[in-house]
Parts: structure tokens; C-alpha cells; sequence
């Protein structure tokens, strides 16, 4: 399992999402949350990539938020709920809660 919250830079490098084990089977990813100067954004379109290399590497995702100041090409992205973890207020391709197999 690798647990990228929050997850703000992007890598298109398959090793930039690796434990360290050949058989990662699971990634968790999301936006900080939280109130303040200090939170850092969440660019959507690096989610989207990330989204993008796991299922293309088979690897089991769960989008956990969008956090407090989630960023769509460096424009806020609105959100009702302040912490972005509402489903229904993301863009379809981000509402992927899978988990691995060993875990069904």
C-alpha cells in the first residue's frame, strides 16, 4: 500500500509510486484538509495522472478527498464541502474507491 495524502506533485516515473515492493497492490490518494495559510493545493490533473498510471498498472485506487484547496490548470475548483470529500461533488473520473483483491 502507498498512502499519498496529500498528494501535491506529480511524476510521471512508474517508481515515483513504489514502496519499494514489486507487489504494491493498493494507493490511496487525496487532497490536504484542514484550514489555514499552511494547506497546501491539490491539482487535479495530477490526481487524474496518478488515477491514470494505476489502472493502467492494475494497481487498486481509492480517492479518498479533494481536500480544502483543490486546483483544476491553477484555478480553484469549488467545492461545497470544505474538505472535498463529498463524492458527488467531484468530477466522475475521480470517484473510484477500489480496494485490493486481498481486501474484498
Amino acid at each position: 500500500m502507498l498512502s499519498g495524502e496529500a498528494w501535491v506533485l506529480n511524476s510521471d516515473s512508474p517508481s515515483a509510486y513504489s514502496d519499494g515492493n514489486d507487489a504494491l497492490d493498493w494507493v490511496i490518494v487525496g487532497g490536504e484538509s484542514g484550514k489555514g495559510a499552511h494547506i497546501r493545493t491539490f491539482e487535479l490533473m495530477h490526481g487524474h495522472a496518478l488515477l491514470d498510471q494505476c489502472q493502467r498498472a492494475g494497481v487498486a485506487v481509492f480517492f479518498k478527498q479533494m481536500g480544502s484547496k483543490p486546483t483544476l490548470a491553477g484555478k480553484p475548483f469549488k467545492l461545497r464541502h470544505w474538505k472535498g470529500e463529498n463524492p458527488a461533488e467531484w468530477p466522475p473520473e475521480f470517484r473510484v474507491q477500489q480496494f485490493p483483491i486481498a481486501l474484498q
